[in-house]
C-alpha cells in the first residue's frame, strides 16, 4: 500500500466570492459593508451598487459608486432644505463611505487630478455631516503642525473628564474618515478621547499634498503627541497609540522612541513590510531588482495588465512611496522594518492577527510579537468569529470589542 498523502485545502472564507468572482472586488465590498454598524453604509446600498459593477471592470466600479453617492449628496440636500439635519448628516455619512469606494483603483498617474476632485467630494462631505451629527462640536476637524504645513485629523471628545486618549491612524491606503467608522466612533463609546490623523503617504498627504511615506514614523508622531497635550479634557498620562494595517509597522516604529505613549496596539502586526511584497515573488525575479530593474519593471508591467491587484498595489507603492520605478518602490520598503528597533519599545504592547491573513502578511505579527521585550498581548482573531479577515474587516463590533477590553484592562 502506498503512504496517504495529505493534501492542504484552501479554507473558503466566507467573503470570498461576495457578488463578485474577483475577490480584490469583493473584499473592497465588505469594505464598504463594514462600516454599517456607524450608518456609514446600508446593506441594499452597497449589494445593489456591487450588482451594477461587472466583474473586475475598474472604471464601472468608479461609475457606480460615484453614482451611487451623487444620488446621495442630492438626497441630502433636499433633507437639509427642509431642517431634517440628522437624517442629512447621516445620508452624507454613507455618500462619503461611496465617494470614497470610487476612487480606490484610481491609482495611476494619469488618474492624479480626478482623484484629487473625489477625495475633495469625500472630505466635504464628511465636514458638513459631522456639523449636523455633532453640532455640540465632540467630533471637529484639526490641523496638527507637522514642519512646514499641517496634518488633518479629527478629535473626537468624549464628554468624560481627563479622559484617556486614542491617537490612532491607518496604514497603506484608507483615509481618517474610514478611521473614524471603524475606531473614533467606538473609542468615544467607551469614555476615550480620539485623535485621528493622517500622515505621510496616507490621505490628504499624499493626494493633495504630495508627502509620501516615510519609515521614521515617530517623527509625525511627535507631533501629533505635541498637538495632544493642548486638547482639553485629555489625560496626559494614558495616551495610547493604534496603528491598522500598515499602520500595524508605524505604531510600533513611533512607539519606540516616543515615550509619552503609555500602551501600542498594531492590528495587525507587521514585522517586516518588504517581506509582505517580496513573498509574493520568486528569488529569480527579486533577483532582478539589483541585477537587471528595467527587466524587473518590464516584466511587472506585463504581470500588472493581468492582475487587478497587482495594477492597484505597484502603481500605489509607486506613488505612495515617491518611488521611479516598481523596483524603485521594492526597494524603499526594506527600510520600513522593525528588526533591532522592536526591542526598544517599553509600553504594553498589543498585537493583533487575523487567522485568514493573506500570504505576505502571514507569520508577521507573530514575528513582531516574538520580538517585543516589553509587556505583551497577542490577539488572534478567528474563523470563528467570522473576523479572519485582514484587520477583521467585516468584523467591526467583535474587533473593536476586544481590543478596546485591552486597552481598558491596560490604562486603568
Amino acid at each position: 500500500m502506498s503512504p496517504k498523502t495529505t493534501v492542504e485545502v484552501t479554507p473558503q472564507e466566507w467573503y470570498n466570492n461576495l457578488v463578485f468572482s474577483n475577490n480584490h472586488f469583493a473584499v473592497q465590498l465588505v469594505r464598504r459593508l463594514a462600516h454599517t454598524p456607524s450608518k456609514a453604509a446600508d446593506i441594499g446600498e452597497c449589494f445593489s451598487t456591487a450588482r451594477s459593477i461587472s466583474d473586475g471592470d475598474a472604471q464601472e466600479w468608479n461609475r457606480m459608486w460615484l453614482s451611487v453617492a451623487n444620488r446621495l449628496l442630492q438626497e441630502a440636500h433636499n433633507f437639509e432644505k427642509k431642517k431634517h439635519l440628522i437624517s442629512a448628516g447621516e445620508t452624507l455619512m454613507r455618500a462619503t463611505n461611496y465617494i470614497l469606494a470610487s476612487e480606490f483603483y484610481l491609482v495611476e498617474q494619469k488618474d492624479r487630478e480626478r482623484r484629487l476632485d473625489i477625495w475633495q467630494k469625500a472630505r466635504d462631505a464628511f465636514i458638513k455631516a459631522l456639523t449636523f451629527l455633532y453640532p455640540d462640536g465632540s467630533v471637529k476637524p484639526v490641523r496638527i503642525p507637522y514642519q512646514k504645513t499641517t496634518l488633518p485629523g479629527y478629535f473626537c471628545r468624549t464628554h468624560k473628564k481627563n479622559a484617556p486618549l486614542l491617537i490612532t491612524h491607518t496604514g497603506f491606503d484608507a483615509t481618517a474618515e474610514e478611521v473614524f467608522w471603524g475606531t473614533g466612533i467606538h473609542a468615544m463609546r467607551r469614555g476615550y478621547n480620539c485623535l485621528i490623523f493622517e500622515g505621510p503617504g496616507q490621505g490628504e498627504m499624499i493626494v493633495k499634498q504630495n508627502m509620501p511615506f516615510r519609515f521614521d514614523w515617530e517623527i509625525p508622531v511627535k507631533a501629533v503627541v505635541d498637538f495632544a497635550m493642548l486638547l482639553p479634557d485629555v489625560n496626559q498620562e494614558k495616551i495610547a497609540l493604534m496603528g491598522t494595517s500598515f499602520g500595524g509597522y508605524f505604531a510600533p516604529r513611533a512607539a519606540a522612541f516616543e515615550k509619552r505613549i503609555k500602551a501600542c496596539i498594531a492590528n495587525g502586526g507587521v514585522f517586516d513590510i518588504s517581506n509582505v511584497f517580496y513573498a509574493h515573488f520568486p528569488k529569480e525575479l527579486l533577483q532582478l531588482i539589483t541585477d537587471d530593474p528595467d527587466q524587473f519593471n518590464a516584466i511587472m508591467a506585463n504581470v500588472m495588465t493581468g492582475s487587478i491587484q497587482a495594477h492597484w498595489a505597484f502603481n500605489n507603492g509607486v506613488w505612495r512611496f515617491a518611488a521611479k520605478s516598481i523596483a524603485d518602490f521594492m526597494k524603499a520598503i526594506k527600510q520600513y522594518s522593525l528588526e533591532n528597533v522592536a526591542k526598544n519599545i517599553i509600553c504594553p504592547t498589543l498585537i493583533v492577527d487575523s487567522e485568514a491573513e493573506g500570504a505576505g502578511f502571514k507569520g508577521q505579527a507573530q514575528l513582531l510579537y516574538d520580538a517585543l521585550e516589553c509587556p505583551k498581548t497577542f490577539l488572534l482573531f478567528t474563523r470563528e468569529e467570522a473576523a479572519q479577515a485582514h484587520c477583521q474587516m467585516g468584523a467591526n463590533l467583535i474587533s473593536t470589542a476586544k481590543i478596546f477590553n485591552w486597552l481598558d484592562e491596560t490604562l486603568i
